[in-house]
């Protein structure tokens, strides 16, 4: 996807740690991760960028079963935010009771932060309209009136805000959702259970591409514009989430448990069976 998750994939093209690892790597733009599950189940893709949200509630629906095999991206401060036009009256969350939100994708991790930022004021996800529209079409949809908040990441949380004096009134990604995890790369487990090999090489490469984003973050500044239409001035200054190194359990359990008290998944979910174990053998308990 061409938004700053995806940042490592670049780096790890780069820097030829995919080649290091004999791997030829063949990358196609998504709208949402959640277009991705029928081509992994399908065949014509292998991996892809999948928020963790619409992952396990897609698999405790009975699809796949996938299986994620490296962390991609951390919330951090201002990186998910709700925004008003500078013409509106509304300054909190509450104020949007009965109006229309613009948001990525429907059941995602977007509108679990905007559910869970409801609940904390006191409303319902029944009390406001989330409209699924893509993110580029978000803050012409705000600036004429077809809806009267939009949910953004950047490069267009910067656009709006200085190309139209847009406000934020909630970050999504704040209080009980702090730091919370947003995406991953992932396969099925048959794709793992026929390609052990490859789907471990791929982890090392992506694991290696991680650490380079968490150490050094002008890589991903410079990594941004090679693969959207971020231009480098912009990519330099806007707010960006974290890069895990590691895929822990204990940290992807936030997700599957948020969704369960929200309402997201009938029953509690253990987050392991989608975790695969990185080294030479991946992990299949998925099932």
């Amino acid at each position: 996807m061409p938004i700053p998750d995806c940042a490592t994939l670049k780096i790890a093209q780069d820097k030829g740690y995919f080649s290091r690892e004999g791997l030829k790597v063949d990358a196609s733009e998504i709208q949402s991760g959640g277009l991705a599950f029928a081509p992994l189940q399908g065949g014509s893709l292998d991996i892809s960028i999948g928020n963790y949200v619409s992952t396990i509630a897609a698999q405790a629906q009975g699809a796949g079963p996938f299986q994620f095999l490296n962390d991609a991206y951390q919330a951090a401060p201002g990186t998910f935010v709700v925004m008003v036009p500078k013409t509106s009256k509304a300054q909190e969350l509450k104020d949007l009771r009965g109006k229309r939100i613009a948001v990525a994708a429907l059941h995602s991790i977007i509108t679990l932060g905007v559910e869970n930022g409801l609940a904390t004021a006191g409303l319902k996800a029944s009390d406001v309209q989330m409209v699924p529209m893509a993110l580029p079409q978000m803050i012409a949809a705000a600036v004429t009136g077809q809806v009267d908040a939009v949910v953004l990441v950047e490069p267009f949380i910067s656009a709006f805000a200085t190309q139209h004096g847009a406000r934020e009134i909630y970050d999504l990604m704040s209080g009980s959702m702090a730091n919370f995890p947003i995406a991953g790369w992932m396969t099925t487990v048959e794709f793992a259970k026929k390609n052990p090999k490859t789907v471990a090489a791929f982890q090392r490469a992506m694991e290696a591409a991680q650490a380079d984003a968490a150490r050094d973050p002008d890589l991903v500044e410079n990594a941004i514009p090679k693969y959207t239409r971020i231009e480098a001035n912009i990519a330099s200054n806007i707010r960006l989430g974290t890069f895990p190194v590691s895929l822990e359990p204990i940290r992807i359990q936030r997700v599957a448990d948020r969704m369960k008290e929200l309402g997201y998944l009938d029953t509690p979910m253990d987050v392991t069976l989608l975790l695969a174990g990185s080294g030479a053998t991946p992990a299949v308990k998925a099932s």
